[in-house]
């Protein structure tokens, strides 16, 4: 999960290694690079940073960032190699076995944040026969992650504020043209209404939902899973309303409910 910061980079095994060389990355060149990476973080003033945080932030801003040091984005582009190809295995097993009819398909982290955890949305068709966005855990998923990877930044650079150290994870993953919290606090996370008290939950999910829609093949059906009143949390009926309502006009062929408590009465 993107919201253990350390856990996207593991693991770095001796098999995990040759499973990088067989796809013609270099394991200790990417572990070095990465290293070097979170030695260049430290080594920034807050000032400096702060005043990076002022202006949009692309890939290739983030790069240089980073010190323009390959072996990171290469580490992230092994990992969805690796998924690929190890579920297109599992995908090719369960034809081999069920036929070519049987369904064989899985979630997909949140667009903003999918290459980070290994998801390449773009050859979802490769291994899986639809895709289903999962977008009902907006707390586990990109709130938890800003919050996260805000801490892990100010880690590494304790005198940058925590409000900067945000909005630069923002400008990172594509959020920060939404009215997202300034603090951590605000984020509230772990009560009852903390995915719309102060987050934009609508516009997020669309956000989400409308990059995924660009990023899969053309031709792959498309899912987004959206809370319909299930655990753990109980969306607002007008926003899952005006979320089916933006679903359906980027093009996604439905929707698949987590429960649906905030949209039936249901009679006992």
């Amino acid at each position: 999960m993107t919201s253990y910061p350390r856990g996207m980079f593991l693991c770095a095994c001796d098999r995990c290694a040759r499973e990088a060389a067989d796809r013609g990355y270099d394991m200790e060149r990417m572990k070095a690079d990465i290293l070097d990476a979170r030695q260049h973080i430290q080594r920034m003033e807050a000032e400096r940073l702060a005043q990076i945080c002022g202006h949009a932030l692309g890939p290739f801003d983030a790069l240089q960032l980073l010190g323009m040091r390959r072996g990171v984005l290469q580490w992230f582009a092994f990992r969805c190699d690796l998924l690929a190809d190890k579920f297109g295995a599992f995908r090719n097993a369960v034809h081999e076995a069920a036929g070519e009819d049987f369904i064989f398909g899985t979630d997909t982290y949140p667009a903003s944040l999918s290459p980070f955890v290994g998801h390449d949305h773009t050859r979802w068709d490769t291994f899986s026969d639809f895709a289903s966005p999962l977008l009902s855990h907006v707390d586990i998923f990109p709130m938890q992650t800003m919050t996260a990877w805000a801490g892990f930044l100010q880690g590494l650079c304790p005198d940058l504020d925590e409000s900067q150290a945000l909005q630069m994870i923002y400008r990172l993953v594509g959020y920060d043209g939404l009215e997202m919290p300034h603090t951590i606090e605000e984020f509230a996370l772990g009560a009852p209404d903390c995915e719309f008290r102060n987050v934009p939950l609508r516009d997020l999910v669309a956000l989400d939902m409308a990059k995924a829609k660009l990023y899969l093949p053309a031709d792959i059906p498309s899912y987004p899973i959206i809370q319909g009143g299930g655990a753990p949390h109980h969306w607002p009926r007008e926003t899952i309303e005006e979320i089916m309502a933006a679903a359906e006009s980027i093009g996604h062929q439905g929707i698949i409910f987590q429960g649906v408590q905030s949209l039936v009465d249901v009679k006992k």
